[in-house]
């Protein structure tokens, strides 16, 4: 009985856990994301957003992968258990992942512009980060490897790591996670966003079956930064 409280005091305190992380990390990105979506600016949204306000996101970044490290260290479980373990191979699978992600991202993207209500601001490049273009080049690739980190950190290692825990099939995982990271795309419009949808799965199938989060981040990287360097 006591083993079976205990077990109980444990899923509830890994839920609290996970709810916490997710409201200080993720939902002020999804809260940014709606009211974007929701302005005069459409699916540009992001466009014309101030120095100030990426410095903030940077800052946001940092802050909520220190958080999640710490309760990973606080927690006693080990780096294995997230996937944060780096390999000599990282550098050529996550090049292999990019690209598979970037033939995805492309495919959705042609794909859904000639679904009905998806023909509609049509997105250019390999990503709708525009509001980048006219920032600072270190600054703006500042925010690109801080933002890949924080998604895929976030999203992959720690996300899809504790739905595991708390007894989420690997599928419900994919799922869930796949999309959490798309929801908080909302502000590129909808094509850009459903774009993204089969290089998140993919970026999720991936870690699930390899637990190889570096590669993760790393692919997600180049994707950023081309999109950077094209918009």
């Amino acid at each position: 009985m006591e083993d079976a409280k205990s077990r109980r005091r444990s899923k509830q305190a890994l839920v609290f856990e996970v709810v916490t992380v997710l409201s200080v990390t993720l939902l002020p990105v999804f809260a940014n994301s709606l009211e974007a979506t929701c302005g005069e600016m459409g699916s540009n949204a992001a466009v014309g957003v101030s120095t100030q306000a990426i410095r903030l996101g940077v800052l946001h970044h940092l802050v909520s992968l220190l958080l999640v490290a710490y309760i990973i260290y606080h927690s006693g479980d080990s780096r294995k258990h997230f996937g944060l373990e780096f390999r000599p191979s990282v550098l050529w699978i996550s090049t292999g992942l990019f690209l598979g992600g970037l033939i995805l991202r492309l495919g959705g993207y042609y794909a859904f512009r000639h679904i009905g209500s998806f023909d509609i601001a049509p997105q250019t490049g390999t990503g709708n980060i525009e509001f980048l273009r006219d920032t600072p080049i270190a600054l703006s690739m500042g925010y690109v490897v801080t933002a890949s980190a924080f998604e895929e950190f976030l999203v992959r290692a720690y996300f899809m790591t504790r739905l595991r825990d708390l007894g989420w099939s690997t599928t419900g995982a994919i799922l869930l996670s796949t999309l959490v990271q798309s929801s908080y795309h909302m502000y590129q419009g909808p094509l850009a966003m459903a774009s993204n949808i089969p290089m998140f799965l993919l970026f999720s199938i991936y870690f699930a079956r390899y637990r190889n989060a570096p590669v993760v981040v790393l692919a997600h990287l180049y994707m950023n930064v081309l999109a950077r360097t094209s918009s």
